[in-house]
């Protein structure tokens, strides 16, 4: 088990050294290992490689090392090139803004800092996100015929899942990035006028929820509608994104 993320950097950017040689041009971590709320053994360690040769053949050399690395809940790293750089911060703007907001170069020059995150493309992202989440969770429920344990199990799941995409509503609304996933959500909640909504009862006590699930579930749903149509609804013109939105280290 890995109690400090910093203490598997050097061997990490050994063996993707040894793997890449000259074509590694920069890693980094992101996410909780790089946050206070990172949790020995039960969080993932999330990484960001950008090398100069993405092809399969490069990149299947990394298997000699992901199956050990993965058993230490280091995931698959997202492996990006120089060319691959700009369609990924227009393909995905949500998880490029998730990373922009908790990383730390490992290796190399810091390639993640200056990526530019249109608006536009943002919010497609973002709708797309939420479409997505809404026809999830209708079929979750049809599928789990309302049985309690799945059903906590898909919101305990999907509202780690939303904190990029509360990450970048906020960003599109003109505000700053608060630095905790529960300052987050209860942004969000201002924001949008939520009061303490579903979002808290699912993040604080979804294991020991006493109440009516359906009914919860049904709010669940019910703030997915409202976060579409604020997004649906607004951003008629065309309003800068900033990095100090979302860069702690300004």
């Amino acid at each position: 088990m890995i109690k400090n993320p910093n203490d598997i950097i050097e061997k990490l950017t050994s063996d993707c050294l040894s793997i890449f040689g000259d074509n590694l041009i920069s890693m980094a971590l992101f996410g909780s290992a790089v946050s206070h709320e990172y949790t020995p053994g039960v969080s993932e360690i999330t990484t960001l490689i950008l090398i100069s040769d993405n092809s399969i053949a490069s990149l299947y050399r990394y298997s000699s090392v992901f199956e050990a690395w993965s058993k230490q809940k280091v995931t698959l790293p997202i492996f990006l090139s120089g060319t691959s750089l700009k369609i990924f911060s227009q393909i995905n703007p949500v998880q490029l803004l998730d990373i922009q907001s908790s990383y730390r170069i490992i290796y190399g020059e810091d390639f993640i800092n200056d990526l530019p995150i249109e608006q536009e493309f943002l919010r497609l992202d973002c709708l797309k996100l939420l479409d997505r989440l809404m026809v999830e969770s209708k079929s979750k429920f049809i599928i789990n015929n309302g049985r309690k344990k799945e059903l906590q199990n898909f919101l305990e799941f999907s509202i780690y899942e939303m904190l990029p995409l509360l990450k970048a509503l906020l960003v599109l609304h003109g505000k700053k990035i608060p630095y905790a996933s529960t300052e987050i959500i209860s942004s969000v909640e201002d924001l949008f006028g939520l009061g303490a909504s579903v979002l808290s009862d699912i993040f604080y006590n979804i294991r020991n929820f006493k109440g009516d699930l359906g009914e919860l579930y049904d709010k669940f749903i019910s703030v997915i509608c409202l976060l579409e149509r604020s997004i649906e609804e607004s951003f008629s013109g065309r309003i800068p994104i900033t990095s100090d939105q979302y860069d702690f280290r300004k």
